[in-house]
Formats: C-alpha cells, sequence, structure tokens
C-alpha cells in the first residue's frame, strides 16, 4: 500500500489540487445556490412536457409539442437509461455537483492528456491551468452551454489516448480511446466530435508519414485498426441517440431541402446543409483574433455602455459624452461595451498571454515534431474562426468537407485553438525544464544559423515590440468602431454634427481599455521571460521556475475568468429556487 502511494502520490495531490481550484472557484454551489444559465432555463420550460409525461406513465416520449409546431424529442430531452457510461462519468468526476464536476473534469482531462505525452505531473499540473482556467470555458458554462462544455472536457483525453496509442501502448490507449470518445459522444455535441476529429485526422497523417519513413507501417495500420475498433464501440455504445439524431438531420434546416432554385445567384449551400449566412452570422473578426492574449481587443463581452458605472459615474469622462450615451439610446443605439463584428458575444476567447509566451517558444524550440500538425490544424481553426470574413476557406470547406455545413457559429471551432496553444507550450516547457542547455545549441533558420540562446532573446524582444505597438500605435492595427456602429454613427451625425465629436472621445474611451489590458498582458509576459531568463542563469532552481510560471499563468487566467464568472454581488450565481 505505501510503495502504490509512494509511485502515485503527485498523481493523488493533483486530484485533489483540482478538486480544491474547482470547488474553491464555484463554491456558492456548496451553499445551496444554483448556476444561472439562461439557456438551461430554456430548456426547462421547453422539457417540462416531456418530463411530465415520462414521470406519469414511466416511459420516453419521443415526440413534444412544446417547440415549433412539434418536433421530436431527439435533442430536447430523451433518456438513453442502458447507456452506462453515465455512471463512469460520475465516477471520474468522483461525484462532485455541477457544475464543479465540469470544472474538475477540464483540469483532470488535460492533466491525462499531458501524462499520456510522458510529460512528468508537476509539470503536467501547470498544464491543466493553462486549458482548464480559459475563459471560454467559463464564459460557455454561464450562458448554460452545458453539452459543449462537456464535449470539449473530453477533447484533451481524446487525443492524449490517440497519441498514446501510436508512441506507447497501443491496446491500453485503444481502450482508454473508446472510453473517453464514448464520453465524449454521450455529451451529445456533434459540433466539438467534429473539431476533435479535426485534430486526430491531422496527427494521423503526421503518424503515418513517420511510420513510412521508418518503415513501420505494418505497426502503423495495426495500431490504426485498434482504434478504429475502438471507435467503432464508443459510437455503439451511443447509437440510440445518434440513430435518432441523424434520422432527424434529414428534416431538419440542416438536412437537404425539397425546394430548389434555378434563380441566378441564388445561395445554393443551403439545399445540403445551413444557409452559409445563417451558418456564419457569429464570424470573428480578424482583428479580433488578438482576444486570444489581449482579452478586451474588442470590449469584451456585450453590454451597454449606459451602465457601465466607471464611464457614466467616472469625474474623467465629459458631460458631453455622458449625454451623448444616453441620447443615442433614446434614439436607438446602445453604444456597446464590445465593438467585434459578431452581432453579440459573452467574452472572448482568452488563451492567455503567459501560454501564449510558451508556445511561440515551443514552436520555435519544441523537438517533438508533432507540432507541426498541431500547428497546421491550429492555424486552419483560425482562419476558418473568420467565416465571412474569409468566405473562400469557408465555402472550401462548406462544399467539399462532409458535415462541415452543418454546423451554425464557425466561432466555436476556436476550441481547437484552446487545446493546442497550451499543449505546444507545456510540452516546450517541459522539455526546457528538463534539458535548459539545449539553448547552446544552433537552430538551422532558413537563411542562416543562430544560436539557440539569441533566437530566445530576440523571441522575447520581438513579442515585447508587438504588445508594445498596441500601447504607442493601436489604430495601425485595430478598429474602435464597429461596421454596424459606423452606419448608425452616419445617421446620426446628419441629425447632430457633434456626434463626430463625441465619437472620437468614444473611440479614446475604448483606447483606454484597449491599453490597460495590453499592459497587463505585457506585465504577465515580462515576469515570466524574466523567469526563465533567470533559470538560464542558475539564478533560480526547476521547482521555483515550476512555481513562479504556475502562479502567474494562475493569476492571469483566473483573473480574466472571473471577469464573466464570479462570485461577487451582482453574482451569475443566484438562489436556487
Amino acid at each position: 500500500m505505501k510503495s502504490i502511494l509512494k509511485n502515485n502520490y503527485p498523481h493523488i495531490v493533483a486530484v485533489l489540487f483540482f478538486l480544491i481550484i474547482s470547488i474553491f472557484y464555484l463554491s456558492p454551489v456548496l451553499e445551496g445556490l444554483s448556476l444561472k444559465q439562461d439557456d438551461i432555463n430554456n430548456h426547462k420550460g421547453v422539457a417540462k412536457e416531456i418530463k411530465d409525461h415520462r414521470k406519469e406513465y414511466n416511459e420516453e416520449p419521443l415526440w413534444t409539442n412544446s417547440m415549433f409546431g412539434g418536433m421530436p424529442a431527439t435533442q430536447v430531452s430523451v433518456v438513453h437509461k442502458s447507456n452506462l457510461l453515465s455512471y463512469v462519468q460520475k465516477i471520474i468526476t468522483l461525484l462532485t455537483p455541477h457544475p464543479i464536476s465540469v470544472l474538475f473534469l477540464y483540469l483532470i482531462g488535460f492533466y491525462i492528456l499531458c501524462i499520456c505525452l510522458s510529460i512528468k505531473p508537476w509539470v503536467s499540473l501547470l498544464g491543466s491551468l493553462m486549458f482548464g482556467l480559459s475563459s471560454f470555458f467559463f464564459i460557455s458554462l454561464s450562458v448554460g452551454h452545458n453539452s459543449k462544455i462537456m464535449a470539449m472536457a473530453f477533447m484533451p483525453m481524446i487525443v492524449g489516448a490517440f497519441i498514446y496509442s501510436y508512441r506507447s501502448k497501443a491496446i491500453v490507449g485503444a481502450i482508454l480511446f473508446a472510453l473517453f470518445l464514448g464520453l465524449e459522444l454521450r455529451s451529445n455535441h456533434v459540433q466539438i466530435t467534429y473539431y476533435t476529429f479535426l485534430v486526430l485526422i491531422s496527427l494521423g497523417f503526421f503518424e503515418l508519414i513517420k511510420s513510412y519513413k521508418t518503415k513501420k507501417l505494418f505497426s502503423f495500420f495495426k495500431i490504426t485498426g485498434l482504434l478504429a475498433t475502438a471507435g467503432l464501440l464508443s459510437i455503439l455504445c451511443n447509437s440510440g441517440n445518434l440513430f435518432m439524431t441523424y434520422d432527424y438531420l434529414q428534416d431538419s434546416q440542416r438536412g437537404p431541402s425539397e425546394l430548389s432554385s434555378n434563380l441566378i445567384g441564388e445561395d445554393k449551400t443551403s439545399s445540403n446543409g445551413l444557409n452559409i449566412d445563417y451558418m456564419t452570422n457569429w464570424s470573428y473578426g480578424i482583428g479580433e483574433t488578438l482576444n486570444l492574449v489581449i482579452p478586451n481587443a474588442k470590449g469584451g463581452g456585450s453590454g451597454a455602455y449606459l451602465l457601465e458605472q466607471n464611464l457614466m459615474e467616472s469625474s474623467e469622462v465629459s458631460n458631453g459624452f455622458k449625454n451623448f450615451i444616453k441620447n443615442a439610446y433614446q434614439k436607438g443605439w446602445t453604444v456597446n461595451t464590445y465593438w467585434g463584428n459578431q452581432p453579440s458575444t459573452a467574452g472572448p476567447v482568452y488563451i492567455g498571454a503567459s501560454v501564449f509566451l510558451l508556445f511561440i517558444f515551443g514552436l520555435f524550440f519544441l523537438s517533438d515534431r508533432i507540432k507541426w500538425p498541431l500547428l497546421i490544424v491550429l492555424l486552419l481553426a483560425i482562419f476558418l474562426s473568420w467565416g465571412h470574413n474569409w468566405m473562400f476557406l469557408t465555402n472550401l470547406f462548406a462544399d467539399f468537407f462532409p458535415g462541415y455545413s452543418k454546423f451554425r457559429s464557425v466561432t466555436m471551432i476556436l476550441v481547437i485553438a484552446e487545446l493546442i496553444v497550451p499543449l505546444i507550450g507545456i510540452l516546450w516547457l517541459f522539455q526546457f525544464t528538463e534539458n535548459k542547455n539545449f539553448l547552446s545549441n544552433e537552430v538551422n533558420l532558413r537563411f542562416k544559423k543562430i544560436s539557440s540562446l539569441k533566437l530566445f532573446y530576440y523571441l522575447s524582444a520581438c513579442i515585447i515590440v508587438f504588445f508594445l505597438s498596441f500601447i504607442i500605435v493601436p489604430d495601425l492595427f485595430l478598429n474602435f468602431i464597429s461596421s454596424s456602429e459606423k452606419q448608425i454613427i452616419n445617421q446620426l451625425t446628419i441629425m447632430d454634427p457633434q456626434t463626430s465629436n463625441y465619437v472620437e472621445e468614444l473611440i479614446d474611451f475604448r483606447k483606454t481599455i484597449l491599453s490597460q489590458d495590453v499592459l497587463r498582458s505585457l506585465v504577465i509576459i515580462l515576469i515570466i521571460i524574466g523567469t526563465l531568463f533567470l533559470f538560464i542563469k542558475s539564478k533560480i532552481s526547476k521547482p521555483v521556475l515550476l512555481i513562479a510560471v504556475g502562479l502567474v499563468v494562475f493569476i492571469d487566467m483566473w483573473g480574466v475568468s472571473k471577469r464573466y464568472l464570479h462570485n461577487n454581488e451582482h453574482s451569475s450565481l443566484e438562489q436556487q429556487l
């Protein structure tokens, strides 16, 4: 017993740490409070008829009249009692209540991925913070996208089992792959599963090329066969819901239309999937991608400046500007705290300035060539998230990639960035802490050879200058008035020529918001670069480095996430009724 504890105590400590973090962040749940999730509240009303029927007749109704003119209950509320994976999920989450269980699952999921990649436990624990405390998770949780966040939580586990099958023990990896994919499919969010397979396909091609070069194709196909079998088993475990979903799909707006048009210029993409305009209605702006490292690059989440106390009660803001915001509201324009391209948003997809720094170092210094297929699918995800802002690629995927045209809200594909950026970052940090002497080597760039240490300094300087530029010349890269706001401003300017002056003040205010967050990100980056430099010079030990970087990552990620899901006086947690 003692030997078991001795060999596994880092894993036990990690599990307890994740549990403490999850409980501490969502502690009001233990006080009888529940999370106020608008989508879940709507779902309760829609599903009431089904639940009442289930309670009265002890059977599953497969039809409901509570939505539209009546529809199958498939995606509303159908309980598949024979699917035993629900019990497995409860065991993995240690029987903790929702949403504590989901945050714990996020943290432990990335930890499993790191362990599958042979990263030591203490570094893996740090990696879990990089992934599990991302703002997108808490934003999705706050609005009630429960099936999405559950599917996202199993993404790293699936990828970890997939890689482990090729790199270590194929049978064990295949078993884990079947288990995690089965839990993913049970979460019932096909769009996230689709994005997960984009990552797996990229990694699969990488393993194929590597096996071809090392003349191990037989081993590759054997492992691939095991994984395919494991995938089939996970599909069979969820066959009831998957079949019902597929059957209903044909009669929904995502299926083929019985109507056709021969009009020139008529959009044809809606015949086999969603209408392209509807599909790309929520598209990330190209400049909005900076949200990945600067959370307020476009103002954060949607809201009304009229309700912002730091603006409306600030003595530094002119009364004329405040009156302009009030008058604009009376004329039908709610001046928004968010000035990006999307119709609205609950918040940014922030992966962390600290995580981004480690990721950049990983791209240049990580010796594991797995970074290249990961980088390819990462760039693809970012480009596809732009949606109608880069229609060439969006149309290409909608027309030629099976199933892609069935999904709306293309911004959701940034979950791939949420996974890959911290993965490459933590892989490099592990390599760095195990062998800092690699910086004495030379890097063979296309144009010349350069020492790794010099490249480290150059990259650090470039990243610092990159962030400083957004403080010095923000207009060079970003717009501070959205396209929809420009139309309204033009109309208001005709009625009141003074509008242009107040708009300039609005732009200055938004620049101030941006500068504050850029400065925050810059300070975080400087601290980590300084810590890495001290370790290179042997001024601090490896444990001190990991603790210091871990604290910075924790403060970075926790601080932004708390903007969108918190326990303050005006909290998104409300008393359970």
